[in-house]
């Protein structure tokens, strides 16, 4: 008799150890969700600054979940909470050392992992895959971190405007850490994924040439917006297709973040074809509002919700 129950005993002790990692895996997400709703509500930051402070609290916990070798030690996990509260207080100053020092926090945060993924990229080189497109994901939100500290800090690189240096620490974190993540998730979930992976290697490609249209090249800037558009497209386009294979509710949400893409990149194409045809109502406070809302809110956080669940539903089977 006791040799009957003891492996029931034993499953339900590990169906809870999977729950418990589920549960505990999504902590962070909701601490940031609650941190980012009660800061904003209190500092009454624009809405910029209160797009860009989603993606340290809620985008960035949610995308590293889904690596599928993130180990981050204690002091790290410790360091990203604190490193992305501080950006507070850093946006809420006027820009100046101060500012720019609590910021260095979450730069300093992004760091490590930043680095593991260069190294993945140097020592065990492979063939294009979704990790490539994971850890470039990681680089960028480095990259975005490090534009963020010079934003606050007051510089102007290239003589460039306050608010796009803070677009472009935004754009690194959505476009560039977000989209990527999304990419790679798309990428793992697929048994042949050779189309996935590389529209999202497109779309690393697209982040890049918008970056150097805005800061080198101003004449590239409708073609670096019409690629980034075709490239995100396709992959909010992909991730319509293969969300009829999922079970509710990953159905569901790849399926509004793929609505979300498909209605967001035309309006950043739009943005940068202001050059060729003028559209006055494409204003950079209209687009924060209306582009930004829809990227970060439908396209990212929905789609990186289903991949996580997704990616929790395979480790539970593991």
């Amino acid at each position: 008799m006791n040799q009957l129950v003891r492996p029931s005993i034993q499953a339900r002790h590990l169906v809870g150890r999977a729950n418990d990692r589920r549960r505990a895996s999504f902590a962070p997400v909701v601490i940031g969700f609650g941190i980012w709703a009660v800061g904003c509500a209190l500092l009454q930051l624009g809405w910029i600054e209160t797009l860009f402070l989603f993606a340290p609290l809620v985008v960035v916990p949610l995308g590293l979940g889904l690596r599928r070798y993130e180990a981050a030690s204690p002091c790290l996990n410790w360091l990203r909470p604190v490193g992305a509260g501080l950006l507070f207080p850093s946006l809420a100053l006027e820009q100046g050392p101060v500012a720019a020092l609590l910021s260095v926090p979450w730069l300093v945060a992004t760091v490590p992992t930043a680095v593991a993924a260069a190294r993945n990229r140097v020592v065990g080189w492979r063939s294009l895959d979704s990790d490539f497109l994971f850890d470039l994901g990681c680089v960028f939100l480095t990259i975005g971190a490090a534009g963020l500290v010079v934003q606050r800090a007051g510089l102007q690189p290239m003589g460039l405007p306050h608010v796009i240096n803070l677009l472009f620490a935004v754009h690194y974190h959505y476009a560039g850490f977000g989209l990527s993540t999304l990419a790679g998730a798309l990428s793992a979930s697929r048994r042949s994924p050779r189309l996935e992976t590389l529209a999202g290697t497109a779309s690393i490609s697209a982040v890049l040439l918008l970056a150097i249209a805005i800061g080198l090249a101003e004449w590239l800037a409708p073609v670096a917006a019409v690629w980034m558009a075709a490239t995100g497209g396709t992959i909010a386009i992909m991730q319509l297709r293969h969300a009829p294979g999922f079970g509710h509710p990953v159905r569901e949400l790849l399926l509004v973040s793929g609505v979300a893409g498909v209605l967001a990149m035309p309006l950043g194409a739009a943005y940068g074809l202001r050059a060729l045809e003028p559209f006055a109502w494409l204003t950079i406070p209209w687009m924060a509002s209306v582009h930004g809302t829809v990227n970060s809110f439908g396209f990212v956080l929905a789609g990186l919700v289903g991949w996580s669940l997704v990616r929790r539903e395979d480790q539970s089977r593991a």
